[in-house]
């Protein structure tokens, strides 16, 4: 039976989205500011200055005129914000009889929520050097001890009680205003290290995070030897994602194996027989096993130029060469020689594949290339 893999892509999942605001303040620094952090989606939309009381849009929507009845509603809010925020800092300040020093007050303050089940989660924490004071946990409010011992719950439930409802509110403003919602199809690629090694499905650069790899073999699910991988962040804020397949090359020639990657979003991407990659390296790039084309530019131009050298090297012997007794052509003769197995030596370590194209650097392969030439 003919070998074959698939990766298939389906709608599957509702997208999750997030609203958060960061408040920060430190106390006992002059210059240190006081400021709030507005993310949607983990992409950072406003920053708020509270002692200046001026939003900074981060979002080229943001700063467009016709959002500025938006913006304008947004710095209201933070600008009230960080007054409750401020009577926070006050009363603690206070209740631990603060005389002198640096203090940090911090909150993070927030919700998540699917958009076609409509549910939604509510967080909310005010920290005090470095530790949680009152925290949101399930609609219940946790106190810390050091907190339990200075004040009672209905304290702590006032300061959150303030913000809790309009969450999901304005997270919905800033999606349909600011259009907001991400969505970034995931790159999807086979890679192998050697027939006999387990298969890996390799999911990059995709957002949001809800994403999840199965595997089937002759249409039917397929768990057993499975190891799925962790999700990781990519530096541009998509994430990425891997399930390994290990199986033997007796059972891979004899069945048909898919790799389904359920997405929040209709894709549909094939990967046959012809795109399964043999490489050592991460298959997060299509071309992983051809040579870079800056380096073949250089070395194209390191060629041109000392065979221009050679040339006017033999028309200096031809020239002179034969005052000298054939001296001048002898060594024209050998710097032609050496001039065509470096040449050669380029052409072999950064242009084809060769014994040495394995090698780490470009230097590395004119090396081994040169000892093979010596020895």
């Amino acid at each position: 039976m003919t070998r074959m893999l698939f990766v298939s892509l389906k709608k599957y999942f509702s997208v999750l989205h997030s609203y958060i605001i960061t408040y920060t303040k430190v106390q006992g620094i002059p210059g240190v500011e006081f400021t709030a952090v507005t993310e949607v989606d983990d992409q950072e939309v406003c920053y708020y200055d509270c002692n200046i009381q001026k939003l900074i849009p981060k979002q080229e929507w943001m700063k467009k005129t016709e959002s500025e009845d938006f913006v304008n509603a947004v710095a209201a809010r933070n600008k009230h914000s960080c007054a409750l925020f401020t009577k926070y800092t006050d009363y603690v300040k206070n209740l631990f009889s603060h005389t002198g020093g640096a203090y940090i007050y911090q909150r993070r303050y927030g919700c998540t929520w699917d958009n076609e089940t409509k549910y939604s989660n509510k967080f909310d924490a005010f920290g005090y050097d470095g530790e949680d004071i009152i925290t949101l946990e399930e609609s219940k409010y946790i106190l810390s001890k050091k907190a339990r011992d200075k004040w009672n719950e209905d304290i702590a439930e006032s300061f959150l009680e303030r913000g809790k409802k309009d969450c999901v509110i304005w997270l919905n403003k800033f999606l349909t205003f600011g259009n907001v919602e991400r969505i970034v199809p995931p790159k999807v690629f086979l890679i192998r290290k050697e027939p006999s090694s387990p298969v890996v499905c390799q999911v990059t650069g995709f957002y949001p995070a809800n994403l999840t790899i199965t595997w089937t073999r002759n249409g039917r699910d397929h768990n057993n030897n499975v190891d799925p991988g962790e999700l990781q962040l990519n530096e541009d804020g998509t994430f990425q994602m891997s399930s390994t397949l290990r199986v033997t090359p007796e059972e891979w020639k004899g069945n048909q194996y898919y790799c389904e990657v359920n997405t929040p979003y209709d894709v549909w991407i094939t990967r046959g027989k012809a795109d399964l990659k043999f490489n050592t390296d991460s298959a997060t790039h299509d071309t992983a096993n051809w040579p870079d084309w800056n380096t073949i530019g250089y070395g194209v131009v390191v060629v041109i130029v000392l065979q221009c050298v050679t040339l006017s090297a033999l028309a200096y012997c031809w020239k002179y060469g034969k005052s000298s007794k054939g001296k001048f052509l002898s060594q024209c003769t050998l710097m032609w020689c050496l001039c065509v197995c470096v040449c050669v030596c380029v052409c072999v370590c950064f242009l084809e594949p060769s014994p040495c194209f394995q090698l780490p650097t470009p230097m590395d392969k004119c090396l081994s290339f040169g000892k093979l030439l010596i020895f």
